[in-house]
């Protein structure tokens, strides 16, 4: 009995010495929101603004500039997006936001490598995210202990405490930057030319081919993001990103790709807009200067990508215009791409 207590009190000291080596390490850094991404306390102090919300990985961080869709549509907008978002993060953040805003529109944005990831390879890194943009530490369990395996949550947790252990190392704690988080989630990239000369275009045509992961029940996850919103009369849709041409030039596989995100939609009965067969895509975006690399667009991609968006929204979403705006597959779109000179 005396060793069964023994070890007891000794497992409990060790565990709150660990929770106290923690809070000191991981604390301060999602506290003071030193990371860009870190908009906890903004969110809160704005909350009740905002009718519309984009949310996605970090393309969308790149794509979405709620102050110009805001300009063009009337809404107040705001980008929930983050790096490797996973969809139990997506209806955890939604769900925080719907709650104390009057949201009528969200666009879910997801992308052909949406249902390429793996739980064990990418989900730490996005969930890692979502915890330190959470505005309380009771928030944080509660969205670990929903969300997250034993496994997960200790996955979450070194990362986390590797992110503590690199901010006291540069004391970035010390300098938040918070006037960051006035551009409400949009963070465009440094703008590079990715415009491919001939021999590269031909070299490049159809060369090589995507993956995705059908194991996964991403229907099932999503289906309950779609609830979430129908449940709060939230009108709901997919957005997909317009990648470089350079990329969807090289991909061979984007219609079977398609064809799958098309049934996911189908079966959550759920609109699927895809930018990269907009008919407009070419007169909105160029690989000389919209893109930082093949996802993640510059400041002037997002610009362009905002006003497009605003336009559609206009059009289509809100005044349900039928207007036949898409390409019906990217065998089709390629045609119009400005390396199909290239090709004979």
């Amino acid at each position: 009995m005396q060793t069964f207590k023994k070890t007891i009190f000794i497992t409990t000291l060790l565990l709150l010495v660990v929770a106290i080596i923690s809070a000191i390490i991981i604390e301060p850094m999602i506290i003071s929101e030193c990371n860009y991404y870190s908009d906890a306390s903004y969110r809160k102090e704005t909350a009740g603004n905002y009718d519309f919300l984009f949310i996605g990985d970090s393309d969308g961080m790149t794509a979405f500039s709620p102050d110009i869709f805001d300009s063009k549509t009337g809404c107040t907008s705001y980008n929930l997006s983050e790096t490797m978002l996973t969809s139990g993060s997506t209806y955890y953040l939604l769900k925080k936001e719907i709650k104390r805003n009057k949201i009528k529109n969200v666009a879910i944005q997801i992308s052909c490598t949406t249902f390429g990831r793996t739980p064990e390879n990418e989900h730490g890194d996005g969930d890692s995210v979502t915890v330190q943009r959470l505005d309380s530490f009771a928030d944080r369990v509660v969205f670990l202990h929903n969300h997250s395996s034993i496994n997960e949550s200790m996955d979450i947790y070194s990362r986390l405490l590797v992110s503590g252990l690199s901010s006291w190392k540069s004391l970035a704690f010390l300098n938040s930057n918070n006037s960051e988080k006035s551009a409400k989630g949009w963070y465009p990239k440094e703008e590079n030319n990715l415009y491919l000369n001939r021999d590269k275009a031909i070299q490049t045509y159809n060369s090589t081919e995507l993956s995705i992961n059908t194991n996964i029940d991403f229907v099932q996850e999503y289906n309950e993001i779609i609830k979430l919103c129908n449940d709060n009369n939230i009108n709901a849709f997919f957005v997909i990103l317009p990648y470089s041409d350079e990329y969807t030039w090289a991909q061979k596989n984007l219609d079977y790709i398609k064809n799958y995100l098309d049934e996911f939609s189908l079966k959550l009965n759920t609109p699927v807009y895809d930018f990269n067969l907009y008919k407009e895509k070419n007169s909105f975006f160029s690989d000389k200067y919209s893109y930082c690399d093949s996802f993640h667009m510059s400041e002037k991609g997002g610009i362009a990508f905002t006003t497009c968006f605003a336009d559609f929204y206009n059009n289509r979403i809100v005044a349900d215009n039928k207007l036949n705006s898409f390409y019906d597959s990217y065998v089709e779109a390629k045609i119009h791409s400005p390396y199909s000179q290239y090709i004979k």
